[in-house]
């Protein structure tokens, strides 16, 4: 008797691709920028000066996805340094927040039409 041959599978061997989910991606970008100005606004604030705005969207990014993006920069030199080392410190922490914020904010048109594509994708 002879053996029928075995049809290929379409179906593809290994695990099912998985669709991003863009409001991750979207809250990530948001929370990341929210950030940003955090630290960039405790560089030109004197301390102990809170923003009630920043600390509402961080709270709010906080209590969904419970993380912290950026670490808490402390330096073992600022305990012990003068005013000029921490007037120093701050101004260069101040440009390097100033240029990450233009950075996230000149991609913002890229990142939404990326987010609308998988969006998109994921809506198909």
């Amino acid at each position: 008797m002879a053996r029928k041959k075995k049809r290929p599978s379409r179906r593809r061997k290994g695990p099912r691709p998985q669709p991003y989910d863009a409001q991750m991606i979207r809250d990530f970008l948001e929370h990341l920028m929210w950030e940003v100005r955090i630290s960039h606004f405790e560089t030109v604030s004197s301390p102990g000066t809170i923003n009630p705005e920043l600390v509402q969207q961080l709270t709010k990014y906080m209590a969904k996805r419970r993380a912290a993006l950026l670490p808490i920069i402390v330096s073992r030199k600022a305990v012990l340094s003068t005013d000029t080392f921490m007037a120093e410190f701050n101004e260069m922490m101040r440009t390097k927040r100033e240029k990450e914020m233009e950075h996230l904010e000149a991609l913002q048109d890229l990142f939404d039409q990326a987010l609308g594509c998988i969006e998109a994708a994921n809506a198909a």
